[in-house]
């Protein structure tokens, strides 16, 4: 009973150890698709990137994984594509598919604050931000101190007199 239960351990640890490595290889990726590339016979791009994940799928499972990839978001605004999570083999033949134009690691960006004036300690009661009207009328400028005076961007030879008003 004894070795039974050594055993199953060593293989429980082994499954769970694989599970791990597999999952770990995975990441996710926001994928730029060209818009005019899309097939007629596809009634949105939304339909034709499911079809083109489940495409992956099958090449995927016999390099190494069965968890297929998983589309989390469909951009249709701004952009055209989808973030999805994908192995790097899956990554690799989707950037052979046609009509992929690119695809990005995503990776999460941390919040300085979400609570300007409690950051700023400012104080709603006195001080500052009520005297100043809580910022109303603020003119916020941005001085860029990268660029020396005497860069070759500011010089002014060959250009004629300044112009009167």
């Amino acid at each position: 009973m004894g070795s039974f239960n050594s055993l199953f351990q060593v293989l429980f640890l082994f499954t769970l150890i694989n599970s791990v490595s597999i999952l770990a290889e995975r990441s996710t990726y926001i994928v730029y698709m060209k818009k005019l590339v899309m097939p007629k016979a596809f009634s949105s791009h939304h339909h034709w990137y499911l079809v083109i994940l489940d495409s992956l799928k099958t090449d995927s499972d016999k390099v190494s994984t069965s968890v297929p990839p998983k589309l989390f978001y469909t951009y249709n605004h701004a952009i055209h594509g989808f973030s999805v999570v994908l192995s790097l083999e899956e990554l690799e033949a989707l950037n052979k598919t046609l009509g992929c134009a690119t695809a990005y690691h995503d990776h999460t960006l941390h919040v300085d604050t979400t609570r300007t004036t409690d950051f700023l300690s400012l104080n709603k009661a006195g001080g500052l931000w009520p005297s100043s009207n809580y910022g109303t009328d603020a003119i916020i400028g941005v001085i860029d101190s990268g660029v020396w005076p005497e860069s070759a961007s500011f010089r002014d030879d060959g250009i004629g007199k300044i112009p009167r008003r």
